[in-house]
């Protein structure tokens, strides 16, 4: 059907400028619209298919936004509402989710997911009709599951106008009523021709337009802020072990012999502006260093004051996984101060 293809590049489109625009960070959005993007295309496998071989070929391809499409479509608005989900529950969903596509990868060849299928030439195109197995039941529940916590989330949601958009909110619980109504009646009611891909293609065109706002305006995501911020301060980055890892480009301005550091190497400890102003009081922070210490301090050069700060970067099993110095040139900032 000339739909289904319509969807499909639309949503190739979505995703393409995703990964194109390359500072919308939120990678379970670009999960959301590939997987929808696959599925667009195992519709329309599914419309042209001639045989029951690439009629179930292509279901496989459709399952994927059964199996995907609800629990990342609620990790995206748990992300626009602000809701925040143990990292341990996600690895968990995600789990559970590619547990049921294996299930679904098994069609053809067992019956723990579809028992019997059959195809049915219909109309130009073709449907399959199909017994479910025992596995079929943890795709439903996990299906009704997240449909029921989006709508949880985005109620919620409402009452707290000082965090979310209204607007975005209203626009989520549209289309949480759009997929559940379009899924309920067509699974129980229908045998034509499915909306779920006009449906879910019209989601991730709405969900875009938050994703994209929350980088544009957010203090946390907005790499912008980033970018303007590590042109005029240096970041130097070591290992556990005090191997050099990498530094930014104003770092080596102020320190030119790190052009000239071996990635993974010690310090080299013969001269140089770091040996002079920062090895020995760096060295004797990472000595006594605990997780979620830092050290501030000051030294002058040329008649100009730099401020520099070590850090630890922290590691959520092994405690600490590295350290950082964090350099800029305050001189400016005291001079004002002392006019004041």
């Amino acid at each position: 059907m000339w739909i289904y293809i319509i969807c499909f590049w639309v949503s190739l489109f979505v995703l393409i400028f995703l990964v194109a625009y390359g500072k919308v960070l939120n990678l379970n959005m670009i999960f959301l619209s590939m997987v929808v993007t696959i599925g667009n295309g195992g519709y329309f496998a599914l419309s042209r298919s001639d045989s029951l071989e690439s009629a179930i070929i292509a279901t496989k391809l459709v399952y994927t936004i059964g199996a995907f499409v609800p629990f990342l479509t609620f990790l995206v608005v748990c992300y626009i509402c602000k809701v925040k989900i143990p990292k341990l529950l996600v690895v968990i969903g995600y789990s559970i989710q590619v547990f049921i596509y294996l299930a679904v990868l098994s069609i053809g060849h067992s019956d723990i997911y579809y028992k019997t299928v059959v195809y049915y030439p219909e109309g130009g195109g073709s449907r399959l009709i199909k017994t479910y197995g025992p596995l079929h039941n943890l795709y439903v529940i996990t299906l009704f599951l997240y449909l029921f916590l989006n709508l949880v989330v985005t109620v919620l949601s409402l009452y707290r106008k000082r965090f979310v958009s209204i607007l975005d909110v209203h626009l989520i619980l549209a289309i949480d009523i759009m997929i559940a109504g379009v899924y309920i009646t067509e699974r129980f009611f229908s045998d034509g021709m499915t909306l779920v891909p006009i449906v879910l293609t019209i989601g991730i065109l709405i969900l875009l337009n938050p994703i994209v706002k929350m980088y544009n305006y957010s203090i946390y995501d907005n790499r912008s802020i980033f970018e303007d911020k590590i042109k005029t301060t240096g970041y130097i980055m070591f290992n556990k072990r005090t191997g050099y890892m990498g530094c930014s480009e104003y770092a080596k301005a102020l320190f030119p012999e790190l052009a000239d550091w071996e990635i993974e190497k010690k310090v080299p400890g013969n001269g140089g502006r770091f040996n002079t102003f920062l090895r020995q009081d760096f060295f004797s922070f990472v000595k006594n260093a605990k997780r979620g210490e830092t050290k501030i301090g000051t030294y002058e050069y040329k008649d100009e004051i730099f401020r520099y700060e070590f850090g630890i970067l922290p590691d959520a099993i092994r405690g600490i996984k590295g350290y950082y110095i964090q350099v800029e040139n305050i001189t400016d900032m005291l001079r004002k101060e002392t006019k004041h």
